[in-house]
């Protein structure tokens, strides 16, 4: 399933709104896996290579997702000027927080920031 939101946000006590809508993408499905980060219980199906080819899978799959939501949901005057890419799990936000720092400054000049389910609402914030 394939989700995206648009959010109005603003003071509901005040009933002041952004002019602009802000768009949460959760149509994050990586077709990779994380799986090279698994231990090396068989050495023929988690070799060196097939870990390397997943983790560039990955952030090549990251990137894509990173390049569409900031292509389609950016829109000067109409949404904010960022976005936000829900990931559904959090071990797949570790993954990138904890050794992907460079699809987070890559997202980051994109103005697409990078969620999970327990900093969702911290970022919409």
């Amino acid at each position: 399933m394939s989700l995206s939101a648009i959010l109005k946000l603003g003071d509901n006590t005040t009933k002041q709104y952004d002019k602009t809508y802000n768009v949460v993408s959760c149509q994050y499905k990586c077709s990779c896996g994380y799986n090279y980060r698994l231990p090396d219980t068989d050495v023929k199906n988690n070799s060196i290579e097939i870990r390397n080819q997943a983790e560039k899978m990955f952030k090549a799959d990251m990137k894509k997702h990173i390049d569409a939501i900031s292509s389609k949901y950016i829109i000067p005057g109409i949404t904010s000027d960022q976005a936000i890419l829900f990931l559904p799990a959090e071990a797949i936000f570790a993954e990138v927080n904890a050794y992907h720092s460079d699809l987070l400054e890559y997202a980051y000049k994109k103005r697409v920031w990078i969620t999970s389910p327990t900093t969702l609402m911290s970022t919409l914030t």
